[in-house]
């Protein structure tokens, strides 16, 4: 009897001990209201453009070497092919053309939250190729204004995309702005602001905790990364930064919020804005999609507006239930949320008295929305 009650001591002594470990892993609400920050210095502004897609129609222009054995997924990636082309033909050339021309005095550059092209060439040759053709028309549009992307799963898609990818895109972008880029993950400061670009296909945690530490009086915090940090209400929602280490994940959480970061990224093809605020700190975030596929995209569809809606459409639309427990990590925390299905760009204004997005549907010339970061 005494060896029976023994094991139930320790039983419920250790079922609470997990418990406990398992609360730990959930973000709590901030107890005290956010310290008011004075910043000073200069007002600039950059173009932001979410995931595009480039291709051209007929698929043979950069598919011809194309050679996906799996029957569902040479459907399904024929089918983007197609889609690409179509969008690429008139859409999508409006909207960029629309963002080029929220170029402003203040301007210091554009950036695109990868996926810049479809990939699957199955060439390295033509991968680097549709890279060079890409990067082209963009700097055709934008000009003299400086274009930065960072590193998206389609970017490195396809056989020897990755390689070709890795060795030509720093020197591409150490043009762009002037200076030595050494590689895929890069930081730099933009006067008192520091700028993170994230590779989320093969991050650099230590090099990320590194520019954080070295900038720690940065005035603001930019994390640029394809999949997002705060994972999206989305089919896809393991398809985040650090999302497959779930160890890793939660103490880079930490160090973001620690850092008060401002996050950009895309990946979801759609417009979601969430805002976690803790003890430690707080992490803002905005995913923009920039795939035009639709015509109706342009006006925003409101999915969801406010924080008791993160997470429903894993339990309701998708039928996830390790993806709810995921997000319910972060719930508690959620302060802001938005989601919609929508196709656009945003101008980001950054200024001592704030940080704002103002996003503007397809290739409108007035904005719809404006997201105050900052």
């Amino acid at each position: 009897m005494k060896n029976i009650v023994l094991l139930l001591i320790i039983f419920v002594w250790g079922a609470g001990e997990i418990l406990a470990d398992d609360n730990l892993n959930h973000l709590r609400p901030r107890s005290t209201p956010l310290p008011t920050v004075s910043h000073k210095g200069p007002s600039y502004s950059i173009v932001v453009l979410g995931d595009t897609h480039y291709d051209k129609a007929p698929a043979s222009v950069y598919h011809s070497h194309y050679n996906e054995k799996v029957a569902w997924l040479n459907k399904v990636q024929r089918e983007e092919f197609e889609r690409n082309g179509a969008m690429w033909a008139e859409r999508c050339p409006r909207l960029i053309e629309a963002a080029a021309n929220q170029v402003q005095a203040n301007t210091v550059f554009a950036m695109q939250m990868g996926d810049l092209i479809q990939g699957d060439c199955g060439d390295p040759e033509v991968h680097k190729k549709m890279l060079n053709d890409t990067l082209d028309y963009f700097k055709k549009v934008f000009g003299g204004t400086p274009f930065l992307t960072v590193t998206g799963n389609h970017d490195i898609r396809g056989a020897g995309a990755a390689k070709a990818y890795c060795r030509m895109m720093p020197g591409r972008l150490s043009k762009e702005m002037g200076f030595e880029i050494p590689s895929v993950n890069f930081s730099f400061m933009q006067g008192p602001d520091l700028f993170i670009f994230v590779d989320f296909n093969a991050p650099d945690a230590a090099g990320i905790r590194k520019a954080l530490e070295q900038h720690a009086s940065a005035r603001y915090k930019f994390i640029i990364t394809h999949g997002p940090v705060i994972p999206s209400d989305d089919s896809s929602v393991r398809w985040f930064l650090f999302g497959r280490d779930d160890k890793l994940r939660r103490e880079m959480r930490e160090v973001f919020l620690k850092n008060d970061v401002i996050v950009f990224a895309g990946h979801t093809h759609q417009l979601e804005f969430q805002e976690c605020v803790t003890d430690s700190g707080r992490i803002t975030q905005l995913i923009v999609n920039s795939v035009w596929m639709k015509d109706n995209l342009a006006a925003p569809e409101v999915l969801a507006d406010k924080p008791a809606d993160y997470g429903k459409r894993q339990k309701t639309e998708f039928k996830n239930a390790e993806g709810a427990k995921l997000l319910d990590e972060y719930k508690p925390a959620m302060t802001r949320y938005y989601l919609a299905l929508s196709a656009g760009f945003g101008r980001l204004d950054v200024s001592p008295s704030g940080v704002a997005v103002h996003y503007f549907g397809g290739s409108a010339i007035t904005p719809a929305l404006t997201f105050k970061l900052r």
